[in-house]
This record gives C-alpha cells, structure tokens and sequence, in this order.
C-alpha cells in the first residue's frame, strides 16, 4: 500500500511511512512491512515515528485470528553511527496492538526480497 496514494495532498503535519506491504509467509503468518525511504538525512527520532505510523495504520487491515508480525525497515542512502545507535534503543522499537519490532535498516536500492528471506 502507498500512502503517499491513500494522502495525496500531503502529510507534513502526518507521520506515516512511506508505504506497507503486507503478506502471509510459508507459516501463515500475516507479515506487516511498514517502510520508511530517506534519500537524504536519516533522522532515528522521524523515522521511528513515521514506521510507528505506518504500522497504526495497517492493524485496521490484519485479518482476525492470524498470528501477525512486523518487520520495519528504514531505507536510506547513508545514516550515521549515532543515528544507528538510536534506532537500537528499547525506545525506538515499534509496539501496536501486541506485536512489537525492532527496525531494521538497508541501504536504498537493496533488494526487499533478500532482505525478508534472511530474517
């Protein structure tokens, strides 16, 4: 799902990431993929607020009685150590509605399918 498509006229004031794929796997768990794309400064504090975001709005979408789990990942093209560090905090882990995820990180351009196949 692209939210820049569900909010066409704009979110500045909104925090939502950029779009969410959702899937069941081998399992049948239903896995939720908020993602986050940064071209140019990555900031921890913005993007776990936007993944947050992200991931409020797709438990409207989780079917009932299914096991789910979150996999955020924050694309970017260069974050800085700190920034690294903070996302590993227990404060910048995303929670909602009982499943909470730590953010995963890869650089823009990396390939989603090798990235959740080596989870």
């Amino acid at each position: 799902m692209n939210l820049d498509s569900v909010f066409p006229d704009g979110r500045e004031d909104e925090k939502y990431c950029e779009c969410i794929l959702f899937y069941f796997d081998l399992s049948s768990k239903f896995v939720v993929v908020p993602m986050e794309l940064k071209g140019g400064k990555a900031e921890a504090h913005k993007a776990v607020k936007q993944l947050k975001g992200g991931l409020d709005f797709a438990t409207d979408y989780i079917p009932n009685n299914v096991e789910a789990i979150c996999i955020p990942i924050l694309f970017h093209n260069g974050i800085s150590r700190f920034e690294v560090r903070q996302l590993k905090k227990p404060q910048s882990r995303i929670a909602s509605m009982g499943i909470t995820s730590d953010i995963k990180t890869a650089k823009c351009g990396s390939k989603l399918s090798v990235l959740l196949s080596n989870l």
